[in-house]
């Protein structure tokens, strides 16, 4: 039983062995980084893109305020032409209209040219983002292809290394496997190798005789005093001189 339990760790050390080659491959870290690159940029690009499309709406609404000024100077004219003036009043009322309207529309011919230059500033940072988005893009999925293509290996090794384990499993007597996984949780080796000089492997206190002779009998489960993991010594090496 414990010489099953001590290969069962064995594979499950060999398990994590994989699990942390493949979370520290250089091409995980780069992947890491793209992806975050793209979010960055896709994020600032939906930013971008919504002020220009509040820009955009500003821009309607003044093209109609111009529109409007346009078309009340063309009723002045227009009252001009057929006569509706009949006194000084009148005109004097009409001209200071005519300057009025005169000074909006500067005003918002200047807005017009500051909005529809900013929209142009707009149109190209947003092309220069869709282009970089692009390239980025490209250099993730190669990135990618040669990172899967790197997990794929270290996910067959261990797979097969996880087979062995649950057949194994299968042989353990379940009080001796549910006192390992309690182990387990305190450490990644709950069962212990007794050295040569009688020491447990994992906290190297010193073993008592008696309990490393104990060991060569199947039913007996002997804990280091000191950390409680299970001590294992193979079966030809538990002789005691």
């Amino acid at each position: 039983q414990l010489d099953l339990l001590w290969q069962y760790q064995e594979l499950e050390m060999l398990m994590d062995g994989y699990r942390q080659e493949k979370n520290s491959l250089p091409m995980r870290k780069e992947l890491r980084k793209l992806k975050k690159y793209l979010l960055d940029k896709q994020n600032e690009l939906i930013k971008l893109d919504e002020e220009a499309n509040r820009k955009s709406n500003t821009l309607n609404k003044i093209y109609h305020e111009y529109d409007n000024i346009i078309n009340s100077l063309r009723i002045d004219r227009e009252k001009i032409e057929n006569g509706s003036i009949k006194n000084l009043k009148q005109v004097e009322e009409l001209e200071k209209d005519a300057h009025t309207l005169k000074e909006k529309t500067v005003q918002k011919e200047e807005e017009l040219k500051e909005l529809m230059e900013e929209l142009e500033n707009f149109s190209q940072v947003l092309k220069e983002i869709g282009l970089r988005i692009t390239e980025a893009t490209k250099e993730y999925k190669r990135v990618k292809s040669e990172y899967d293509g790197q997990a794929g290996e270290i996910k067959e090794k261990y797979n097969s290394a996880k087979s062995k384990r649950d057949k194994l499993r299968q042989g353990i007597d379940k009080r001796i496997l549910s006192k390992y996984n309690n182990l387990k949780e305190n450490y990644d080796d709950p069962i212990s190798m007794v050295t040569d000089n009688y020491c447990c492997s994992g906290c190297n206190m010193q073993i008592a005789t008696l309990a490393v002779q104990n060991l060569k009998e199947d039913d007996h489960i002997i804990e280091c005093e000191n950390c409680g993991r299970i001590l294992y010594r193979p079966e030809q090496e538990t002789q005691v001189s």
